[in-house]
């Protein structure tokens, strides 16, 4: 990436010289220099700053970690797609597989998990197949049962689930 920059600046300074003539291409190498910076770095920075504010905090898996350090205390084992709510339970994150059904049980089980924490959203848009399972009522989730909503009726919707071991 440097010997990318070096290149620009030295193209840069080139062109300075072929449009403004030597002697006043000095002056203007760094004004060259600074302009094709930002031409280059500011759609990158927008870029970022859209990404990161659309994605948001998701306020109900903070509410799910404090909610179940309450009700199961700390050193829970909780599977979640990130470790935010086993952060604010005190407990354990164990990272939630991209699986089918049947492979999240043989992962929860051979992990111990206790609980896991999902959005509602989150699994229907992210988890189809575990979302026709555990949201059904005659899914057929032994494994599973839900414990706790945490702001239900919201698009911060957040299910807590234990694990039946």
């Amino acid at each position: 990436m440097t010997e990318g920059w070096h290149r620009l600046q030295e193209w840069g300074g080139e062109t300075v010289a072929l449009c403004f003539g030597e002697a006043n291409a000095e002056k203007w190498r760094r004004a060259i220099f600074i302009s094709l910076a930002i031409a280059v770095l500011m759609p990158l920075l927008i870029f970022s700053a859209v990404t990161v504010a659309k994605r948001g905090y998701h306020p109900g898996l903070r509410e799910a970690g404090e909610w179940l350090e309450g009700y199961a205390g700390k050193d829970t084992r909780i599977m979640n797609r990130e470790s935010s709510s086993a952060f604010y339970s005190g407990g354990i994150p164990v990272f939630l597989p991209y699986a089918e059904y049947d492979r999240v049980n043989e992962y929860a089980h051979y992990q111990n998990v206790d609980y896991m924490v999902i959005t509602r959203q989150g699994l229907v848009d992210n988890r189809p197949e575990l979302a026709k399972r555990l949201l059904d009522a005659g899914g057929g989730h032994f494994e599973w049962k839900l414990v706790h909503t945490v702001r239900p009726g919201t698009p911060e919707e957040t299910l807590i689930y234990e694990f039946e071991k």
